[in-house]
């Protein structure tokens, strides 16, 4: 077992399997040979040359195997049958520009495998994916939640559903992961998962995830990017279903990391079987800049999709990041409850990204209660903690934060401490990890590579204060928890649980 191994992505130009710039205070060949199954793939089955994945002297390219499972480089792996019979849910809350209580409320169907009473009609826009992913359909509508603050039934192609989106300007609390991966018999990612057996990631991350969410202590989830390193669909769609309809039914953010783009971490290993973020744009239908016209009740929303996908990821330089979808799909900045949140993908560079994030500090400074409004915390929530692998260094959150710190509406926001990052990538629990302290954190512990940790923090800006608690499941030194944790919150929930984590973050409220 890999208990102290550590790594930094940030190198720019890989020559091996292993992304250039990975620094490993353990076992180099375990993190290289994690990268050999999506290596052979790209060479003995897709033809790539070998010399870009430094891929020559594997023996099934030397002995021209006829696939990467004859020749023993990637693990088998058997049928998956859905057992889920409920609709595959998602609730975002609605882009800052539309009312409080605009949300986009969506539902994925696998094609062919609807659910049983299923109907489509009702949406604003239905489609099988474009491009990516292709085997499920998007069915999805923008519209208002009729009273912020309490649980309203609320039919979503014909199942009644209880949704709940926090009052406006009340403190709330919700879970921020990253970077979470799991295995089973039917899926394992092309780049693995190395605790995956050892933390039991493929029933613990759900399990908390649902124990947590059932309760009314918690408001909202949000993955960080590389959620499952999933590149076909198949990994996502089983932990779904894993997922409550209960957990579904609450509030979602997510944004893509690298592997979300090219499964071997960058573009220079990349190829045309990645799915360069469109499989992701359409699986978790935020209401992202791409919407920002699509209101509420707006008879003309019919058969108008709230992505786009023009771009064809078939064609245009994958090492210049030419076929990536357009940036739009990717940025988006929300309200939920007394907090701000803006999301954003590193893979884009600052100039193309920049205007975006002057509208969103722009709303956050009009939306402050001092100024007003309802806001109190600013935050704001990305993938890459580092340069590289696929990410300009101004782009990695710390650096893009200080960037939003500096900009009219945010400013304010910072120079009360009321500004706030999360990020994934390295693979850690960790708060303020690259300085900053009281400001950022990492929350990528979630069974990769890295720490060696495993856990879940809680963003809570309830009762006047800004905390994060941060539940330790498994600790760096391989000290267990689940139990304790997992059964104090399935009975109480989380926040009554409080004596088993541990304070990151404990600040007042200030205007």
């Amino acid at each position: 077992k890999l208990q102290f191994l550590y790594f930094i992505e940030q190198g720019n130009t890989p020559k091996m399997r292993l992304p250039t710039g990975f620094l490993l205070l353990a076992s180099a060949q375990a993190l290289h040979e994690m990268y050999d199954c999506a290596a052979c793939k790209a060479v003995v089955e897709n033809g790539a040359p070998c010399e870009q994945f430094d891929a020559c002297d594997m023996e099934a390219v030397k002995s021209n195997a006829p696939d990467c499972i004859t020749a023993g480089v990637c693990r088998k792996m058997e049928p998956y049958t859905r057992t889920a019979s409920e609709i595959d849910l998602r609730v975002t809350k609605g882009l800052g520009t539309k009312p409080y209580s605009a949300m986009r409320v969506s539902v994925v169907t696998e094609n062919g495998h609807e659910p049983p009473g299923f109907n489509a009609s009702g949406f604003e826009f239905s489609s099988e994916f474009k491009w990516k992913w292709t085997d499920n359909s998007i069915h999805t509508s923008i519209m208002e939640h009729p009273s912020p603050g309490k649980s309203t039934a609320v039919n979503v192609g014909g199942t009644t559903v209880n949704i709940k989106i926090p009052a406006d300007g009340e403190g709330v609390a919700g879970l921020i992961i990253g970077d979470p991966c799991f295995v089973s018999t039917s899926f394992i990612s092309d780049v693995g998962c190395w605790f995956a057996y050892d933390f039991n990631t493929s029933h613990h991350t759900p399990m908390l995830m649902n124990a947590i969410m059932e309760h009314n202590d918690s408001d909202y989830w949000a993955i960080l990017g590389d959620n499952f390193y999933d590149r076909v669909g198949r990994g996502t769609r089983e932990f779904y279903d894993k997922l409550s309809l209960e957990t579904k039914s609450n509030l979602m953010m997510t944004v893509p990391g690298n592997h979300d783009y090219w499964i071997m971490a960058e573009p220079a290993v990349g190829n045309h079987d990645d799915q360069f973020s469109n499989g992701f744009v359409q699986w978790y239908a935020m209401d992202a800049k791409t919407a920002d016209k699509l209101t509420p009740n707006n008879p003309m929303n019919k058969g108008v999709s709230p992505f786009n996908l023009s771009v064809d990821p078939r064609h245009g330089s994958i090492h210049k990041k030419e076929n990536l979808p357009p940036v739009e799909n990717t940025f988006w900045y929300q309200q939920i409850g007394n907090v701000g949140f803006v999301g954003y993908s590193g893979a884009y560079g600052q100039s193309t990204t920049l205007n975006l994030m002057k509208e969103a500090c722009q709303w956050l400074g009009q939306n402050k209660r001092s100024n007003g409004g309802t806001i109190d915390i600013a935050a704001l929530v990305g993938h890459w903690d580092t340069g590289g692998a696929g990410s300009d260094k101004d782009m990695a959150v710390p650096e893009f934060y200080d960037e939003m710190a500096s900009l009219q509406g945010c400013h304010e926001y910072n120079a009360t401490d009321s500004l706030k990052f999360f990020m994934g990538h390295t693979h850690c629990n960790e708060p303020h990890p690259h300085g900053r302290v009281n400001a950022g954190f990492m929350v990528a512990g979630q069974g990769m590579t890295g720490c060696g940790n495993y856990g879940f923090p809680m963003f809570d800006t309830t009762g006047g204060r800004v905390r994060v608690w941060y539940f330790e499941v498994v600790s760096k030194w391989q000290e267990r928890h689940f139990n304790e944790i997992y059964n104090c919150i399935k009975a109480s929930g989380w926040r009554a649980c409080t004596h088993l984590a541990t304070l990151w973050l404990d600040q007042p409220i200030t205007a």
